[in-house]
């Protein structure tokens, strides 16, 4: 092989590597196009300085409340640090570091190590949804078990025009259920609720209530 073919072969990858570059930085978030998505070694250093941020958000909280913290399982803590070095939307950061404070706060019993993985799979819109969720709930004794539900005409959830395949997968996880009306009205033996058989409700599960609380900080 002559230099010249090198060359060119060489001046070729360098050019399509620079229309890679610019066709990806139209698809992706400027903080991550500062330090070049297509450098292996700066994604690490992106990621690095998402940890470092979430880290010193976490000390200083706890410092200012005078939390007393306590060690957290490293199947816990190292899916945590490594989804939420990912995470771009604020809203979800936020969440991530009240997850990581209600891990290592030695007055709370949060202990599932699933939420990592639940929120790293929520979208800003699925995570603003659960938010409504737990607020806007009506709640009914169905046989001695309490079951929180949310209408899903509910001017709260239908401004936030969720898709079905988001509230499918919210259900996926566990978080969320459906119910309907005549489910509701067979399984209440006393103080019936005024429901039609034909209304589809949205119900929090436990699970998906503990992991919302253990992403909140009141």
């Amino acid at each position: 092989m002559s230099d010249k073919e090198l060359n060119i072969k060489s001046s070729t990858i360098e050019k399509g590597l620079d229309l890679a570059k610019d066709f990806l930085g139209k698809l992706i978030f400027p903080a991550v196009e500062e330090v070049g998505l297509l450098m292996g070694d700066n994604i690490k250093v992106w990621r690095f300085k998402n940890q470092i941020r979430l880290l010193n958000n976490v000390e200083k909280y706890v410092n200012e409340k005078n939390i007393s913290t306590k060690k957290v399982p490293l199947k816990i803590l190292l899916p945590l640090l490594e989804n939420a070095s990912l995470e771009e939307d604020p809203i979800l950061n936020k969440m991530w570091e009240n997850l990581l404070i209600n891990y290592i706060d030695s007055n709370k019993l949060f202990t599932i190590s699933i939420f990592p993985m639940f929120l790293s799979q929520l979208s800003t819109r699925e995570a603003t949804f659960l938010k409504h969720l737990i607020i806007l709930v009506k709640e009914y004794d169905l046989s001695g078990e309490k079951l929180k539900l949310y209408e899903n005409d509910f001017r709260g959830v239908q401004s936030l025009n969720i898709p079905d395949a988001e509230i499918s997968n919210m259900v996926r996880l566990g978080i969320i259920g459906w119910i309907s009306g005549i489910d509701i009205l067979t399984r209440c033996e006393f103080n019936r609720p005024s429901v039609s058989n034909k209304e589809k409700y949205i119900y929090l599960t436990k699970l998906g209530e503990e992991f919302i609380q253990a992403c909140s900080i009141k």
